[in-house]
């Protein structure tokens, strides 16, 4: 047993923290948990036989125990490529190595629901179950997934330990948005659309009909969309969307999503105005997803301003790369800016979310670019994109 070394995590810079404490247990008292737990082969081959991923963590919140499940969601057969790891660095969590600390330390930290379960039940001595949202990369595939996490306490013998348990409920938390998407938001477009061709026959004159029937068309063409962009995203995430590039112009580009835009209701009393000499210049893209990600940004920001606001457009030159940008007056609180482009995170409520998720995946697996956001009390908030001309 004493062959077995854990990897630890080191780093010459000082370990420091944003969140939970930073200090680990060295290799050693990681290994001297794990063979006293092991040493009682029945309560291991309950742990190892349970379906779902479990694991055994110290008061670092180290693994000591790592159950079959877990190791084969890792896609790992030795045990010192798990021991001594936190849950963040076992999974490749983009935010693991945000700080010198590692896992439960950095600023994105503080809105884990793993990290905080944890510190949860290690503080109050009871279970704690909280929803965690992770994007994971490096030798695991790049994915966001949905957890729901459950750590409780766990003494055994003169062991304090902390036994987690985790459930993948990704596929459920989508299903819930879709059936938000399709029952909810379809339902009131279509509702909208049936309301309007109801009133057309009792239209007073040719003017009030051409305008119901401009505003039918407009549904129409939204209903259209809001299908065709789930699809998209599903293919997004499966890796099957297809991209056709076209040459564009920059300024057509944004006039047509502001155009577009400017006949939903979320637009209503406000404004979108795009900024005097922004850059016209030709670049190469897939016309439909560069649109439709500027245009879910431009939702998003006249959703987020209040009635007789004003959004604000534009396009800049930045190197080799054009910056598309939107602007709303509205400040995001610092717990959203952690979460903002998380799968399932929405600031709307239960069982929305995917819209700003989607911009982040559409843009920098299929138009090769950026994305990002600043956002202050002085300056409100710009979300922009960086594309390559």
């Amino acid at each position: 047993m004493n062959s077995l070394k854990p990897k630890q995590k080191t780093n010459p810079m000082p370990e420091t923290t944003l969140h939970l404490m930073a200090p680990r247990a060295d290799h050693q008292s990681v290994i001297n948990d794990f063979e006293a737990f092991i040493a009682n082969e029945g309560t291991a081959k309950v742990l190892d036989a349970l379906p779902q991923v479990t694991a055994l963590l110290n008061k670092e919140r180290q693994v000591v125990f790592s159950n079959k499940a877990l190791k084969v969601m890792l896609r790992k057969e030795e045990l010192d490529e798990i021991l001594g790891q936190r849950l963040g660095e076992l999974i490749k969590c983009k935010n693991a190595d945000n700080n010198t600390g590692g896992c439960g330390t950095s600023e994105c930290c503080t809105v884990c629901g793993a990290m905080n379960a944890i510190i949860e039940s290690q503080i109050f001595n009871h279970a704690s179950t909280k929803e965690c949202r992770i994007h994971t990369g490096g030798d695991l595939e790049d994915a966001s997934l949905d957890l729901n996490v459950t750590a409780s306490p766990f003494h055994f013998n003169n062991l304090s330990l902390t036994l987690l348990s985790i459930v993948d409920i990704s596929h459920q938390k989508r299903r819930q948005v879709f059936e938000r998407i399709f029952f909810h938001d379809v339902m009131n477009t279509v509702s909208a659309l049936k309301w309007n061709l109801e009133y057309l026959p009792l239209a007073t004159d040719k003017a009030d009909s051409e305008n119901v029937l401009n505003t039918v068309n407009g549904i129409s063409d939204d209903l259209i969309e809001e299908i065709r962009a789930q699809r998209d995203l599903a293919a997004a995430e499966s890796g099957e969307l297809k991209v056709n590039p076209i040459l564009m112009r920059s300024k057509e580009v944004l006039g047509q999503v502001k155009s577009k835009m400017e006949h939903h209701t979320v637009s209503n009393n406000k404004t979108i105005e795009i900024q005097k000499g922004i850059v016209d210049i030709e670049f190469g893209a897939d016309n439909v997803l560069v649109k439709r990600v500027l245009t879910n940004m431009l939702k998003n920001s006249l959703e987020a301003t209040p009635e007789f606001g004003r959004v604000e457009m534009g396009v800049n030159l930045a190197g080799n790369g054009l910056i598309f940008w939107i602007h709303n007056p509205t400040v995001m609180s610092h717990k959203t800016q952690l979460q903002v482009f998380q799968r399932s995170f929405s600031t709307k409520g239960p069982n929305r979310g995917l819209g700003t998720y989607s911009m982040k995946l559409i843009t920098e697996k299929y138009l090769d670019g950026k994305i990002g956001f600043t956002s202050n009390e002085k300056d409100g908030t710009k979300f922009y994109i960086q594309l390559p001309v």
